[in-house]
C-alpha cells in the first residue's frame, strides 16, 4: 500500500515519490513494524507446528533394504550406539551387537508399529490457519507420508510372503525332482544311476529336519498376514494342503530305495575293493621291474 505512492505523479518534479514521504510517516512506520512483528510471530508458529513431523522423518531418511537386512541380521530395531558399533569384533573375534533372527511376533510388532504411525499421520488436518492469514496446505505432503509408510508396513510383509511362497514351491520341486529319481530303474552295474540315487537319498536326509519343522511356522504366517488382509498367490493354500503328504510320501520313497539299493552298494563296494587289490598288485610288479633296471644295478 505505501508503494502505491510511487504511481502518484506529483504537481513538483523537484519533489521525491509520494512512496518515499509515506514510508517517514510515524504512524506509517509503526504500522509496517506492527505488521512485521505479527508476520514474524504467525511464521514462528507455523515453524513450530511443522516440528512435530520430525517425529516420523526416520521414514523418508532410512534405506529401506538396509533396515529389513539389519532387522532380519538383529532381530530388532539398534540404537545409536549399537549402530556404530554393528560391525565390530571382541577379542576373540565374536560380533559385539549379538545377532539373533527376528521371531514372528517380532515381525508383528514391526508392522503394527508402521499401521499405528499411519493412523497418527491419517488424522492429521491437511489445512491449518494461523492467526487467521497464513494458511497451511499439507496434503500433498500428507498423502506422501502416508504412501511412504504403507511401503515401510508392505516391506515386512512382502518378505513374509516371500518366505511362505518359496519354502512351499522349493518343498514342491524338490519332491518332485526326488520322487522321479528315486524311481528310476537301476540294474547291477550301473554305477552312474546308483551315485545320482544315492545323492536322492543324502538330499532327503539332509532337508529332512528343515521340511519336517516347516509346515506349522507357515501356518502362523499365513494366520497372521490374513489379519492384515494380505492376498496370497493361488497355490499357496493348494501346497500348504497337499505337501505335507507328498512330503511324506517322499520319505517313503526314500526308504523304500535305500534298503533296495544297500545290497547294490555293497557289491559295488566290492568291485572298488577288488580294483584296489588289482591296483596295488600292479604297482608292486612295477616297482620290481623298475629297480631290476640296468641302472639301479
Amino acid at each position: 500500500m505505501v508503494e502505491m505512492g510511487l504511481y502518484m505523479e506529483r504537481i513538483a518534479d523537484s519533489y521525491p515519490p509520494y512512496n518515499v514521504d509515506i514510508r517517514n510517516v510515524e504512524k506509517v512506520v509503526e504500522y509496517i513494524d506492527n505488521i512485521l512483528d505479527q508476520v514474524k510471530i504467525t511464521t514462528n508458529k507455523a515453524l513450530e507446528y511443522i516440528v512435530q513431523y520430525q517425529e516420523y522423518s526416520m521414514v523418508w531418511l532410512t534405506n529401506q533394504n538396509d533396515a529389513l537386512s539389519s532387522f532380519l541380521l538383529y532381530g530388532r530395531d539398534l540404537s545409536l550406539e549399537e549402530l556404530e558399533i554393528q560391525y565390530d569384533v571382541d577379542e576373540d573375534g565374536n560380533p559385539l551387537v549379538i545377532h539373533s533372527a527376528p521371531k514372528l511376533i517380532d515381525f508383528q510388532n514391526k508392522i503394527n508399529s508402521f499401521d499405528n504411525i499411519y493412523q497418527k499421520v491419517d488424522k492429521i488436518d491437511e489445512i491449518v490457519t494461523f492467526d487467521f492469514w497464513l494458511t497451511l496446505d499439507i496434503k500433498p505432503f500428507k498423502r506422501d507420508l502416508l504412501k511412504l509408510i504403507t511401503s515401510w508396513s508392505d516391506l515386512f510383509k512382502t518378505y513374509l510372503v516371500n518366505k511362505v511362497v518359496n519354502s512351499l514351491r522349493s518343498l514342491r520341486d524338490f519332491t518332485i525332482e526326488t520322487d522321479i529319481g528315486l524311481l528310476k530303474p537301476l540294474e547291477e552295474g550301473d554305477y552312474e544311476g546308483l551315485v545320482k540315487i544315492m545323492g536322492h537319498l543324502f538330499n532327503v536326509r539332509e532337508r529332512q529336519e528343515e521340511y519336517d519343522s516347516m509346515f506349522e511356522p507357515i501356518g502362523e504366517i499365513l494366520h497372521l498376514l490374513k489379519v492384515y488382509d494380505v492376498e496370497m498367490p493361488e497355490d499357496v493354500y493348494i501346497l500348504k494342503q497337499e505337501l505335507p503328504e507328498k512330503w511324506s510320501i517322499t520319505k517313503k520313497n526314500a526308504l523304500n530305495v535305500k534298503s533296495q539299493v544297500i545290497p547294490l552298494i555293497q557289491i559295488e563296494g566290492s568291485v572298488i575293493i577288488g580294483r584296489i587289490i588289482l591296483l596295488n598288485v600292479r604297482e608292486t610288479f612295477f616297482k620290481m621291474n623298475f629297480i631290476k633296471q640296468a641302472q639301479f644295478k
